[in-house]
């Protein structure tokens, strides 16, 4: 019964079914464009890495672990992703109804619908923290508070390499994207 929308094509239904490959390849999509801003979070962060250098030497001067930073930067990333999701969700709950007007439907997000979700929401928001602070996080720990302090930072020719492979890959999903709307956009 779940399915009747978008998988049955029998006669004399009521209303035109939807079809599930457009759902799969907003799905796609939507994934893309998450990947993408992890990386740009991951460039920002390490491009920004000799900011927080001197913090990171005292703290480690100070007795502070490898470990203790990691979580701190790590729960940093995790705190901006939980609230980037608190935005897009308020977002969406002003901007649907005028959405649902536009095209002639009526959608909104209930505050029911919004807790019922909220756990799932906040897993995502986790993972997705984890997953584009996970790198600048072990990169900031890493520092040598002698190096540091005495202002000879080794940036070292690896974050470099990671951040030009990691532009490159934000700028391949955005060429791909841009031709396939280009290709299928005016079909």
């Amino acid at each position: 019964m779940t399915d009747i929308h978008l998988s049955s094509n029998m006669d004399l239904e009521l209303e035109p079914n939807g079809n599930i490959t457009y759902v799969y390849i907003f799905i796609v999509i939507a994934i893309f464009i998450l990947l993408n801003a992890c990386i740009n979070f991951t460039n920002l962060s390490t491009a920004r890495s000799a900011g927080r250098a001197k913090e990171v030497g005292l703290r480690k001067v100070f007795g502070g672990q490898r470990v203790a930073l990691v979580v701190q930067f790590l729960s940093e990333s995790v705190f901006l992703s939980t609230l980037a999701v608190i935005i897009s969700v308020a977002l969406a709950k002003i901007a649907l109804p005028a959405f649902g007007d536009l095209v002639g439907q009526k959608i909104d997000i209930t505050l029911s619908q919004i807790l019922m979700f909220s756990p799932v929401l906040f897993l995502f928001a986790v993972i997705t923290g984890i997953v584009a602070g996970g790198y600048p996080a072990f990169y900031l720990s890493g520092f040598t508070p002698t190096e540091v302090l005495k202002g000879k930072l080794n940036k070292g020719t690896g974050n470099a390499k990671l951040r030009s492979v990691l532009v490159v890959c934000q700028f391949t999903i955005r060429f791909l994207f841009t031709r396939y709307f280009y290709r299928f956009g005016a079909a």
